[in-house]
């Protein structure tokens, strides 16, 4: 589980507005936002501070952010301790390190039509509100996790978890969560409605006899009669030097 965290300007006609963000970058879907007028250290620890609320992370996950003084700061760092969070900061320089946040930042300002500014801060404030919680995590299409909405995403991770949960004792389950994804749409290729739908298909495949599920597997990991395990696939971030899992 990864966590990414940076900041970026706004221009209004009444001055810049400064927008801090919390990315999850297996489902790309902005899990903490906050905007203020100044670059104050609340900033960043309430676009945390919502993250951790609405997602209620396990202790381990990687929280990854650039050198910049809030992001370094004693309270930004006794919050991340607090809840069991690593904390990992780029190279001197080096915004690759967060490609993903920059692509984000990237997509926000050309689709705002940041050439035209809004007049005021509050205008502002009401299309960001709009574009990413109406938008960006509901509906716009991502490429690097196969053209899905986050939301979908995130519906196909939970119906997978626990399908491997309910069939891990009938055989190897799918090795990592990406894999795992990929049998679920398999089973359900017209999308998942509930994990309770995905694993009456999947009871339904298990159900064949065993001739019927001895076949060779497709690139998708997945044959007409059984779902099988893909193989295991890794990544990294920047110079984190730490798996994500995706």
């Amino acid at each position: 589980k990864v966590w990414l965290a940076d900041i970026t300007t706004i221009p209004t006609g009444e001055g810049w507005l400064y927008l801090a963000v919390v990315l999850d970058l297996p489902s790309r879907k902005v899990v903490g936002w906050a905007m203020r007028d100044t670059l104050a250290q609340e900033l960043t620890l309430t676009a945390l501070r919502m993250a951790i609320t609405s997602r209620r992370p396990g202790p381990g996950l990687l929280h990854h952010a650039d050198r910049g003084s809030q992001y370094a700061a004693h309270d930004d760092r006794r919050l991340l301790a607090k809840h069991g969070m690593r904390c990992s900061m780029s190279r001197k320089g080096d915004c690759w390190d967060s490609a993903p946040m920059e692509s984000f930042f990237g997509s926000l300002k050309t689709e705002l039509e940041e050439d035209r500014p809004c007049p005021t801060r509050q205008d502002a404030r009401s299309a960001l509100f709009a574009f990413i919680e109406g938008f960006y995590n509901q509906q716009r299409l991502h490429s690097a996790i196969g053209y899905k909405a986050s939301t979908e995403m995130e519906q196909l991770a939970a119906a997978a978890w626990a399908v491997t949960r309910v069939h891990s004792n009938r055989g190897r389950p799918p090795s990592s969560t990406r894999a795992t994804v990929d049998w679920v749409q398999a089973l359900c290729p017209k999308g998942v409605s509930s994990s309770r739908a995905v694993s009456a298909r999947a009871n339904a495949a298990w159900a064949r006899p065993s001739s019927a599920r001895s076949c060779s597997t497709s690139n998708a990991g997945w044959c007409a009669a059984r779902p099988a395990a893909p193989p295991a696939r890794k990544g990294r971030v920047g110079s984190v030097g730490t798996e994500a899992g995706l």
